[in-house]
């Protein structure tokens, strides 16, 4: 081989384990996502990678995932965003209501949507009392001052959704996502919460009171000043979560771990304080 052929070989070797370093050390760009980014011809660009430059720059074929010269994957931690497409999953094309005006409308027991789509509708102050929405997309809809009760929305996608003086009374919200959507004056009392995911969402103040919220996603959550009281967390997936100022008494925290949240200021019970402290592997009495 000559020296220029040599030289050459080794510049490239060079730009590839620079490209490499990159995707896993530099920042994850989601559009919308938690944290500055942008997109790149529809798909995520890691650390200034975008997917068509994976081949050389070191990273799988899965959109976001950056890999390592020994091929150990270094996956990102969830966000508040489809890590797909920017446009809301439709279960089923010829079940959409896009555009409508609820405003008041009262929903009863009666009320049964399964793989509907329900796209910029306006739900201010809407009344639910018992409907059922299974596996149901919810995009730009206005929950403005709704009330539900005993209702269900399970397995649905509420995506760029706004809550605002919103309430939910025992209702079943089991294995359902939340996306890009605001929280103010949010409050959720009682009900089954559990296997949510709410990463990377923005919660702060809001109130969960007596709620079961088991395996509930709160990865990377806002949580500041917020009320979750009486609430089963067992489970939950809390890993870089605000809970700063939150009042978190009566709560089951058995898998919080200290070390990967923010709590200064958050206020618990001494029986909670054991169980916490008994998880970092230290003998209370």
């Amino acid at each position: 081989m000559s020296s220029a052929a040599a030289e050459r070989v080794l510049e490239l070797h060079r730009a590839d384990m620079t490209a490499a370093h990159a995707v896993v050390a530099g920042p994850i760009d989601r559009d919308g996502g938690a944290g500055a980014g942008a997109r790149d011809g529809g798909r995520y660009r890691v650390g200034g990678v975008s997917g068509d430059e994976r081949g050389r720059a070191g990273t799988s074929g899965d959109v976001g995932v950056g890999v390592l010269n020994g091929g150990m994957a270094i996956r990102p931690a969830r966000a508040n965003i489809d890590p797909v497409s920017p446009e809301p999953p439709i279960p089923d094309e010829g079940l959409v209501i896009r555009d409508e005006d609820w405003y008041g409308k009262e929903l009863t027991d009666t009320a049964k949507y399964t793989r509907y789509s329900f796209l910029d509708t306006d739900w201010t102050e809407v009344v639910n009392e018992g409907a059922v929405f299974d596996e149901c997309t919810f995009a730009g809809v206005r929950f403005n001052a709704s009330r539900h009760t005993g209702a269900a929305f399970t397995n649905c996608t509420f995506k760029r959704c706004t809550f605002f003086d919103t309430r939910f009374t025992d209702c079943k919200l089991v294995g359902s996502l939340f996306q890009q959507c605001t929280y103010t004056l949010f409050e959720v009392s009682g009900g089954d919460w559990s296997f949510v995911g709410l990463p990377g969402a923005d919660l702060r103040q809001v109130t969960f009171d007596g709620t079961r919220m088991r395996e509930v996603d709160l990865t990377a959550a806002r949580l500041e000043q917020a009320t979750v009281t009486g609430c089963d967390l067992s489970g939950a997936m809390l890993h870089g979560a605000k809970l700063i100022g939150a009042d978190l008494r009566g709560s089951e925290l058995s898998s919080l771990d200290p070390l990967t949240v923010e709590f200064k200021g958050a206020t618990i019970t001494l029986e909670q304080a054991a169980t916490i402290a008994t998880t970092m592997g230290w003998n209370v009495g």
